[in-house]
């Protein structure tokens, strides 16, 4: 789902002239993945689908929790004065709130009740949202002290790398891995197999941040809007 937004999102976000055409692009897609994701539940309750939760893995349908932290930085960057942290505890709370609440209503934790297909993804972006926001503000003491650490900050830096090559990792190497280790040590240990993997995963993704990643991300400072 990551990698079918990212290769369309650079592209709209290329043809936004403005930073209030940044923002409404931001809402607008939000809302209407709700809205599409509502309408898909309700084609797949009349049609019926194999999978257990279709909507899931649905790109259309999983788009505004990733628009709710773009729409963020969006006001940071351009309306900060529209931010006050009174608003982002409400929304905080609220959110909180509403998807304990009803998720427990009609049992959407295993994302299959009437709450968390149509609505619950949205709330749960939206309230995540806040997290973020409070880190980058250096409103929370704790938030502060946690996303501050170094190795904290640039395991962020990778983390798209990771998210991508740990799951092809984990598939085409583990099972050769473990086979390896058993070989050299004549002994069978998924842990080690695992942690193998996953610190070839790490040594990966640092050198695709450093060598493909950081020279993209310089491109954006052509991007000046305003």
């Amino acid at each position: 789902i990551d990698e079918q937004i990212y290769v369309v999102w650079p592209l709209l976000i290329w043809l936004c002239k403005s930073s209030k055409q940044l923002i409404i692009l931001c809402a607008c897609t939000l809302l209407l993945s709700l809205l599409y994701r509502i309408g898909f539940n309700i084609n797949i309750a009349r049609v019926g689908s194999s999978h257990p939760f279709p909507y899931f893995h649905n790109t259309f349908c999983r788009l505004d929790a990733f628009c709710a932290g773009s729409l963020l930085y969006c006001l940071l960057r351009f309306k900060n004065e529209w931010l006050s942290n009174k608003k982002m505890l409400i929304i905080f709370f609220a959110t909180a709130i509403l998807f304990i609440t009803c998720g427990l209503a009609d049992n959407s934790f295993e994302r299959a009740g009437y709450f968390m297909r149509n609505f619950g993804c949205t709330i749960a972006g939206i309230h995540f949202s806040t997290w973020l926001y409070f880190g980058v503000k250096n409103k929370s003491r704790f938030l502060n002290y946690i996303f501050s650490s170094k190795w904290l900050v640039y395991t962020g830096k990778i983390s798209y790398s990771l998210y991508v090559f740990h799951w092809f990792l984990l598939i085409l190497l583990l099972p050769k891995i473990g086979h390896l280790f058993t070989v050299l040590t004549g002994i069978t240990s998924p842990v080690a197999a695992i942690t193998i993997c996953f610190a070839l995963t790490f040594i990966i993704s640092i050198l695709s941040y450093e060598y493909f990643e950081k020279p993209i991300i310089k491109i954006k400072k052509r991007f000046n809007y305003k």
